[in-house]
């Protein structure tokens, strides 16, 4: 992950949310990625968020299913 993460003109943004959204910052990653999903209750909230990001790239399947409904390049 580290040599993506030094792409230029690229800014990360994390949609995970629960437990595991702690997992970046345990990976000490957390200054490479933006993130707002402590504020995300439903997926209105996420598709909010994800409205403004040029590719979403994932693997759970209920992010990857809104992106497609969103018509954001996944």
């Amino acid at each position: 992950m580290h040599p993506l993460l030094d792409v230029p003109g690229v800014q990360w943004v994390s949609l995970q949310v629960g437990a595991n959204a702690d997992d970046i910052r345990a990976a000490r990653l957390d200054r490479s990625f933006a993130s707002w999903t402590d504020s995300v209750v439903d997926f209105a909230d996420m598709a909010a968020i994800m409205s403004g990001l040029d590719l979403v790239i994932g693997v759970d399947t209920a992010v990857m299913h809104l992106a497609g409904a969103l018509g954001k390049p996944a």
